[in-house]
């Protein structure tokens, strides 16, 4: 697993749209998606990723996209922390990647969801970032225009393209 800002997440178009519509100057309420299928090995290491932004998410959502639901132990030691996000495990065996984020966003409490994709670990000031971008961004986009493309921490793209 890398560490690494860039092509680390995907961001709801939808989201962003509900947050544009409300108060862009209030905290926002984010949603942080991780999808974990038959192949992933890292789910423990993203999920410690995620607890340690410096501005911590409303919920994390695991996406078990595996056959057996074998990441559920993972889970289940991580939903045990005393203190934190809200921690919330779903099932969708056997979903590709693009319809388990889907899953997960319309179950998702957020008005900004981010899926953080399998094998990358973000900074720990990541999330704090991204948000302060699409703010700066909403900010100045005009009444009813949703923003466009991918948007970029430090230069670089770090969701892969706005979905």
């Amino acid at each position: 697993m890398t560490e690494s800002s860039s092509s680390a997440c995907a961001l709801s178009a939808e989201a962003t749209g509900r947050w544009r519509h409300a108060d862009s100057r209030r905290t926002p309420v984010v949603s942080l998606l991780l999808p974990a299928g038959d192949d992933d090995r890292d789910l423990g290491a993203r999920l410690s990723a995620a607890l340690a932004q410096t501005m911590p998410a409303h919920e994390i959502l695991v996406l078990d996209t595996s056959g057996d639901g074998r990441h559920f132990a993972t889970f289940s030691v991580w939903s045990e922390q005393p203190a934190g996000p809200v921690l919330r495990y779903l099932p969708v065996p056997g979903a590709r990647l693009r319809e388990a984020r889907r899953r997960g966003s319309r179950l998702a409490a957020g008005n900004i969801r981010v899926a953080l994709s399998p094998g990358l670990a973000p900074t720990s000031t990541w999330l704090a970032q991204l948000v302060a971008q699409l703010r700066r961004r909403l900010s100045s986009a005009s009444v009813g225009a949703a923003p466009a493309g991918a948007l970029a921490v430090n230069g670089r793209r770090p969701c892969g393209a706005v979905s």
